[in-house]
């Protein structure tokens, strides 16, 4: 995978966290800085197998799908998904950005720890499928890169 994409390194993902306030605003999109924590917590969610998902493409796109995943394209500013409004972000979920932060570390470290249960249980991803350990790895390195970019920390 391209360089143009962050590492998966915990510790570098959680200093990019924590650069983070309140007042940290996105250059684009509707979202801020604690519902994009808390949209990236929901991701490690689904990674992690503690919430469960459907399918919300046709499974015969899957494999031009996990191409673009495994290749060096980054996903797009304006990419829609089905499901969360395009108009306003999701309400919030956490009283407060730091709460939010600190569950959104624990399951990415939850995460980074669980690569034989992932390689097994395959969690379902809406749009690229079930997707092992390295799957999903290269799928945050794009989605964290995206929306770090989209916030102006990396």
């Amino acid at each position: 995978m391209d360089q143009k994409f962050i590492a998966f390194d915990p510790e570098e993902i959680v200093d990019r966290i924590n650069s983070l306030s309140k007042y940290t605003r996105a250059q684009w999109g509707l979202m801020g800085a604690q519902h994009m924590v808390e949209h990236l917590l929901t991701v490690f969610r689904i990674s992690n197998g503690k919430l469960r998902t459907v399918l919300l493409v046709r499974e015969e796109t899957l494999p031009k799908r996990l191409a673009f995943l495994r290749g060096k394209e980054a996903f797009a500013h304006d990419i829609r998904i089905k499901g969360i409004p395009e108009n306003a972000p999701l309400p919030l979920r956490f009283a407060d950005l730091e709460t939010a932060r600190q569950k959104l570390i624990d399951e990415l470290y939850l995460f980074a720890s669980r690569k034989e249960e992932i390689d097994r249980e395959r969690p379902l991803h809406p749009v690229f499928g079930p997707l092992d350990y390295d799957d999903w790895v290269l799928f945050h390195r794009k989605h964290l890169s995206h929306h770090f970019q989209q916030f102006g920390i990396i």
